[in-house]
């Protein structure tokens, strides 16, 4: 123990936060964000813990023994206190509150990669808006992060029971969610019903289908529209009161179709498009009327295609309107100079 004690004395307060700041962050990060559905959020509540460290007393700091454990614990806190005072400005909110997606554009490091190898799925993440802060925190950290549950009995100060007991309550929770979305689209047998896959599968040909959607989309190709959504396709759209955009979701590919009609002719009329590659939706879309990012589109693929030999169709589409989320998304969304495609460039779509 004096050893240890001397060991951790020779490192010094600051090199040690440094070391566990340069070692955790990105496994911190994958908690934040999975609980919070924001980056900004996330990078926030990693840097009111690592404050915290800051100002504890050399004493207490050097009594830390399983730093990835303790830190974790005062994240959980930290996103636990902000879930439940978001959740009283979210009951405020106009229409469908849909979280902000990560756009990859640079390499991660090796410490981010080994964290990110597998990424939560968007679908997934929108659907945890509908747990109170303790079922989605126990969920995120049980079907998400692998964690046992005397790890999470650790984190949430529950005792093991209870909180098996937070995770099965979650998924009915969430089950009972899409059998009621497939109800209103009107589904037979299984429809929507099935919960999304926890961790986003890496298909190729998602930027396919993608750049089908966009092609018959920008064309105004109805036919080849409706064959790239199920029966059942839900649209959901955040505009947050400040542009025009549904409140409602739309349920079922009739709905949906008129909708992408008059999304095309009127709120993205004019528009450019771009692809962006985000880590929990994969290819999405970037809508650009000049140079102001109007909007960006995101898909839910089914898991399977509806018959042997045909192409996975489109479950939910995903566009968030609302320019103060589009606002933090626009440094990683606009293209660099560099960048910029050139008139043979297939990358983006002209309208």
């Amino acid at each position: 123990m004096e050893r240890l004690e001397a060991s951790m004395a020779d490192e010094g307060r600051e090199a040690r936060i440094v070391r566990w700041y340069g070692t955790l962050r990105a496994y911190l990060f994958s908690i934040a964000y999975r609980m919070l559905g924001s980056a900004t959020d996330a990078e926030d509540a990693i840097q009111d813990v690592f404050v915290k460290l800051q100002r504890m007393e050399d004493v207490e700091l050097g009594q830390i023994r399983q730093e990835r454990a303790y830190l974790a614990k005062l994240l959980v806190n930290r996103c636990l206190n902000f879930l439940k005072s978001a959740g009283r400005r979210k009951e405020d909110y106009v229409g469908e509150w849909l979280p902000l997606p990560i756009v990859d554009r640079t390499a991660p490091s090796p410490e981010d990669a080994a964290e990110r190898k597998e990424d939560i799925s968007y679908a997934l993440l929108v659907l945890l808006e509908k747990l109170n802060p303790v079922e989605r925190a126990a969920f995120v950290l049980r079907e998400t992060m692998d964690c046992d549950y005397a790890e999470i009995a650790a984190l949430l100060d529950k005792s093991e029971a209870n909180c098996r007991q937070l995770v099965s309550r979650s998924k009915r929770k969430l089950e009972a969610e899409r059998r009621l979305e497939a109800e209103r689209c009107g589904a037979r047998g299984n429809g929507n019903q099935e919960l999304p896959a926890p961790i986003r599968a890496n298909r190729p040909q998602e930027l396919e289908l993608v750049r089908r959607f966009l092609d018959a989309f920008s064309r105004g190709q109805p036919e080849e529209l409706a064959s790239l959504l199920m029966e059942d396709t839900v649209l959901l759209m955040d505009g947050g009161g400040r542009v025009h955009a549904a409140i409602n979701p739309i349920y079922g590919r009739k709905r949906a179709l008129a909708l992408l009609k008059a999304m095309y002719s009127v709120s993205l009329a004019g528009a450019r498009f771009e692809f962006v590659e985000t880590r929990e939706a994969g290819p999405a879309i970037a809508a650009w009327q000049g140079d102001r990012f109007a909007a960006i589109l995101m898909f839910e693929w089914a898991q399977e295609a509806p018959k042997t030999g045909e192409e996975p169709q489109l479950r939910h589409l995903y566009t968030i309107y609302n320019p103060d989320k589009l606002k933090l998304l626009r440094p990683d969304v606009a293209p660099k100079a560099s960048e910029a495609p050139d008139s043979s460039d297939t990358s983006g779509v002209q309208s």
